[in-house]
């Protein structure tokens, strides 16, 4: 049977907008592009000597972010991990984050003062959140497939 390629387009068409917004709204120092973009940054900085934010940094981190997210969403189409359950990590890991990163702050005039936009933290948390949503998922339901492989076999030798 014919795997659905579901996971495999969809995670890099979320990821890679959030990215560029993220990118141009990098917060403040550019923390929350740092943190949105962290599996992705650090490799490129450690083998290519970028200076500053350069459109050649946003595209390799595009292009490496969308090959490693394309392959992690074809392991989740592979084991056929429930949306239901992607999304709910996702949403709970996003509301949790948004409220560590907003519970300190008085109003969102604060917020946009010390990011200068509210897209620096929104997307750093959406990208987070996904990473979270994309490594539970996967971790999770392998898991419990060999679990339920290990009582299979328990059955069978009985």
């Amino acid at each position: 049977m014919k795997a659905k390629l579901f996971y495999t387009w969809l995670i890099p068409t979320i990821w890679i907008p959030v990215t560029i917004i993220s990118f141009f709204n990098s917060g403040d120092e550019h923390g929350c592009l740092a943190i949105g973009t962290f599996p992705f940054v650090w490799p490129l900085y450690y083998f290519f000597n970028f200076n500053g934010l350069t459109t050649y940094l946003l595209f390799a981190i595009l292009l490496l972010g969308a090959v490693v997210l394309a392959s992690l969403g074809l392991a989740m189409d592979y084991l056929r991990v429930s949306r239901k359950l992607v999304l709910a990590i996702f949403t709970v890991c996003f509301i949790l984050f948004l409220w560590i990163a907003l519970k300190d702050f008085e109003s969102l005039q604060a917020v946009r003062w010390k990011h200068r936009s509210i897209l620096a933290p929104l997307s750093a948390i959406s990208n987070v959140s996904l990473y979270i949503a994309i490594s539970f998922s996967i971790i999770g339901v392998s898991i419990f497939r060999f679990i339920k492989s290990l009582k299979n076999k328990k059955q069978c030798g009985n």
